[in-house]
This record gives C-alpha cells, sequence and structure tokens, in this order.
C-alpha cells in the first residue's frame, strides 16, 4: 500500500503564511483599539502656604506609618469593610506617608506660628516635643472621604504619660474627580493639625 507523498515544508510556507497573518495581526488590532488610561498625579497640599513662621515652640513629626494597602502609588478607594480598590487613572506624585509628613509639618508650623516644626527622622536634631502617626485609614469611600490615624505625642513634661489621641474624620466629595479627593483628605490632614496643635499647646502649660 503506497502511502500518500509529503509535501516538503518549503511547499507548505507559501499557503501557511497568508492563513496565519490574519490571526497574527489579531493582537495587535485589539490593542490599537484599546483606550490608553489618561493618568491624574496628584499631592496633598497644606490648608496655608508657607510663610514666616514666629517663635511658637519647637515640634517634630514622625515618623509617619501606614498599612500595607496605602504604600502603593495608585489611589486606594475603600468598597466595603473588606474589599478596597485602586484607581489606575491617578495616582500620588510622591510617597503617600512623605506627602502626609510634609503637610503636617506645614500646617502645624502655621497653628502653632513656630519655624521649628520640622520631619523626623531628618537633619535637625529633636529639640522639644515629637508626635508620630499610626494611619489607619486614608482613602474615599463612596462620596466620603475618610481619615483614621493615632497620634502620640512624645518628649512632653509627663514623658511617663505622653499625651495621645485617636482622630476620625470625614469630608464630602462633591465629585469623583482626582483633585478633589487630594483635596478633601488635605482638608482631614488640616483638621487633624489643629488636634495636635491643641495637645502641643496644652502640655507646655
Amino acid at each position: 500500500m503506497k502511502h500518500p507523498a509529503r509535501r516538503p515544508a518549503a511547499l507548505l510556507a507559501p499557503v501557511l503564511v497568508p492563513l496565519l497573518a490574519p490571526l497574527l495581526a489579531l493582537p495587535l488590532l485589539l490593542a490599537g483599539c484599546a483606550s490608553p488610561v489618561e493618568l491624574s498625579y496628584v499631592t496633598l497640599a497644606p490648608a496655608a502656604p508657607p510663610a514666616a513662621r514666629g517663635a511658637g515652640p519647637p515640634l517634630a513629626v514622625g515618623p509617619v506609618t501606614l498599612p500595607e494597602y496605602l504604600l502603593r502609588a495608585d489611589l486606594a478607594e475603600r468598597l466595603d469593610a473588606h474589599r478596597i480598590s485602586y484607581r489606575r487613572d491617578r495616582r500620588w506624585a510622591e510617597p503617600l506617608d512623605h506627602g502626609i509628613q510634609r503637610v503636617l509639618v506645614a500646617n502645624l508650623a502655621a497653628q502653632l506660628d513656630s519655624a521649628a516644626v520640622s520631619e523626623f527622622p531628618g537633619p535637625m536634631p529633636v529639640t522639644g516635643q515629637r508626635v508620630s502617626l499610626v494611619v489607619h485609614r486614608f482613602e474615599a469611600q463612596g462620596t466620603t472621604a475618610v481619615a483614621v490615624a493615632d497620634w502620640t505625642l512624645h518628649g512632653s513634661a509627663k514623658e511617663n504619660a505622653p499625651a495621645r489621641g485617636t482622630f476620625e474624620a470625614r469630608e464630602a466629595l462633591p465629585d469623583d474627580s482626582a483633585a478633589t479627593q487630594a483635596a478633601a483628605l488635605s482638608e482631614l490632614l488640616s483638621a487633624l493639625a489643629g488636634v495636635i496643635a491643641a495637645a502641643v499647646t496644652a502640655a507646655g502649660h
């Protein structure tokens, strides 16, 4: 029994290439049709612009500790008690813990009227009190921005029983833009600075 002769691969190539070409080009066509994500980079901002400050009490701010889910560059949004989503179209322009620390330094310098408010750790030695923060929440949830943080004031006259508290507040989000979300979270940091400034003032008396 004779078997049909096999066609050499060189002869099959001219036949297969025209058939496979549309299939090979399909992923490229689909990628070209996909809409690119337009990224928005946002930062937190202090309540007042930097300015010359007075002779208020010295204060070091830091460290600021964040939960792992807030360490990503993408802005987090809470769906419910157990679920977090990340916005692919908006990112922090700096590490969030650095942004929180930077804005708190500026807000506390303004509220304490002090030119001696600085980041910790930093190049300047701690000459007075220091406030550290453990942030538990700092994200949008629906139409609200939420911040929850524990703060501790170290180095007061009552070092064995430092002042501490838990800050929890919300700020309405009038729209879904990245700028609105960053502005609302900045407002919450201003309110947190007010609480800490009051504790610093009380500890100095």
